[in-house]
């Protein structure tokens, strides 16, 4: 009988290493959506569920794939693809359990989709791409503004940080996760030209150029920009924008209207630096250990393809009860594991010199 076991395990995990799964194949996903309910008929209400429950899911995923720094900017830009792309890439959907209030219902879907659009879009947009190693960027961009000095930084001694305008642009690019200089650096080399102090600073691209607020007419004022986006080593214009706002705000609530303006080309320009960047990544052997059923190994694999650092895992070997992977990896595998704890898969981990084990519970 026990033979009879292990020969039955043996053509199970023999037919799963024949089933083609890969880190860009379809993966199930679980989520709660809620729904208003407006009429007698929740059905209405349990569509609403399921698309929220759909949004929140996929938006999830696609946050564990994405570089940590680039997180603000998957959280801004990815639902709208997902309202766009509807549920055309779910090919199973699934009503879990629901929770009918006075209000509303909570609805618990599962989701099988196809990840495919998901790791292209994050690819084109340059979101695997952490901050570390995206261009380094100064800002030099002279402020003025009504009441207060002329701000210019690089030339001035006794002005040894940004302008409000600097100040809130670099924490503006910083959020959506570029590599820029938060603050103005320490430079005794006063009186030099930005072009010049950038280069000492090994910046890779300089903002330069000028902001201005003048009165218009009381209580109007207008902001306008000037502004060049210089490769350092080139001292080559890649981009110019020339924008003017005007309204009954002050110069910190038009510096923002000026930055909601250009941010978008900003970073695209940034962007456009970075193509040809390729992110370090190292193979790893991940075995997933004492498998007791093909929806038990399935489950790992889908959690694993899944685990963000994870760029690619292939079936490599099988061995009784145990089947293992050539993954290709961005960061430790230390790291990795991590990551693939909060799949919350019961298993326990354990990792050696460049190969981990996730023995099944």
């Amino acid at each position: 009988m026990r033979f009879l076991k292990n020969l039955a395990a043996a053509f199970l995990l023999a037919a799963a290493m024949l089933i083609p799964l890969s880190a860009h194949a379809e993966v199930t996903l679980t989520s709660e959506g809620t729904g208003i309910i407006s009429s007698p008929n929740i059905q209405k209400a349990l569509d609403e569920a399921k698309q929220d429950a759909y949004l929140k899911a996929l938006t999830q995923y696609a946050l564990n794939l994405a570089a940590q720094s680039l997180q603000y900017a998957v959280m801004k830009t990815f639902p709208e693809l997902v309202r766009e792309r509807g549920m055309k890439d779910a090919t199973v959907i699934r009503l879990v359990s629901k929770n009918v209030q006075v209000n509303a219902v909570h609805a618990t879907y599962e989701f099988r989709i196809d990840d495919g659009f998901i790791k292209e879009w994050l690819n084109l947009n340059r979101y695997d791409v952490p901050q570390e190693l995206r261009p380094r960027v100064l800002l030099a961009i002279t402020t003025s503004t009504p009441g207060e000095p002329v701000g210019q930084w690089w030339l001035n001694a006794a002005q040894k940080k940004y302008s409000a305008f600097e100040t809130q642009l670099a924490e503006e690019l910083a959020l959506w996760g570029e590599n820029v200089f938060k603050e103005a650096p320490d430079s005794r080399a006063v009186g030099i030209d930005a072009l010049t102090v950038a280069s000492l600073f090994k910046a890779d691209l300089l903002l330069s150029g000028s902001v201005k607020v003048q009165r218009a007419a009381s209580p109007v004022n207008t902001c306008t920009l000037k502004l060049d986006l210089v490769d350092v080593a080139s001292k080559t214009v890649l981009s110019s924008w020339n924008i003017s706002k005007k309204a009954e705000l002050n110069s910190n609530e038009l510096y923002s209207i000026i930055i909601s303006a250009v941010i978008t080309d900003i970073r695209s320009k940034l962007d456009s630096r970075i193509t040809n960047v390729r992110i370090p990544q190292f193979e790893a052997t991940i075995c997933v250990d004492n498998i007791k059923s093909y929806q038990s190994y399935q489950n790992c694999f889908e959690a694993l393809a899944s685990t963000q650092g994870i760029s690619d895992i292939e079936k490599s070997s099988i061995f009784g009860h145990s089947i293992c992977h050539k993954a290709r990896i961005k960061g430790t595998l230390d790291e990795i594991m991590r990551n693939f704890k909060d799949k919350n898969i019961s298993a326990d981990i354990q990792i050696k010199d460049d190969t981990a084990h996730i023995v099944i519970e």
